[in-house]
């Protein structure tokens, strides 16, 4: 936490005391990425949070739910409210590769890793980087990186198709559609 603003210090604590005391010994990892990663905390922040389960019964945005219902939403610092946004996952899934990787191998601060989970998906990322698996671009001062075995954009284009055909089959004329096209 030495990159954090002093600001910022006893409000993060707090955080990390409820994440623990409700997650309890299923809580495997939290990590600290974007802009309060990189110790850049300004007014249009939020709070970025990975949180690494052992498991869970709940699907991803249940996940969320439960954290902005019994955790926290926002997170007070000194006069700013700023929001929480937190990505939780179990083990399982953080042991695929997922784009978010790329940005807090260079951009993060682990708060919490329970037998070094975490940085060990770190040193295998890093070590992708250092083997040329991943090309890291610097344009106008930002840096990014692309694994060059799944691209980011064609990940992305995947994503999008399954969330277009989630909203297809949430439709409650999807049936009579389908029926048309055949």
């Amino acid at each position: 936490m030495n990159r954090l603003s002093k600001l910022m210090e006893s409000p993060l604590k707090n955080l990390i005391r409820r994440i623990k005391d409700f997650y309890r010994d299923n809580l495997t990892s939290i990590v600290l990425f974007s802009s309060c990663g990189r110790g850049e905390l300004s007014v249009s922040s939020d709070i970025d949070l990975l949180i690494i389960l052992d498991h869970s019964k709940f699907r991803p945005r249940e996940r969320i739910s439960e954290f902005f219902e019994h955790i926290a939403d926002t997170l007070e610092i000194g006069d700013f409210i700023l929001p929480v946004s937190p990505t939780i996952c179990t083990k399982s899934e953080a042991r695929n590769f997922h784009p978010i990787y790329l940005s807090m191998v260079h951009e993060c601060v682990v708060l919490y890793d329970k037998q070094g989970f975490f940085k060990r998906i770190l040193q295998y990322v890093q070590g992708k980087l250092k083997q040329g698996d991943i090309e890291e671009y610097h344009l106008k001062g930002t840096t990014y990186l692309e694994n060059k075995e799944r691209p980011v954009d064609d990940y992305m284009i995947r994503a999008f198709k399954r969330i277009k055909a989630l909203e297809f089959f949430k439709r409650k004329d999807y049936a009579d559609v389908v029926l048309q096209c055949i």
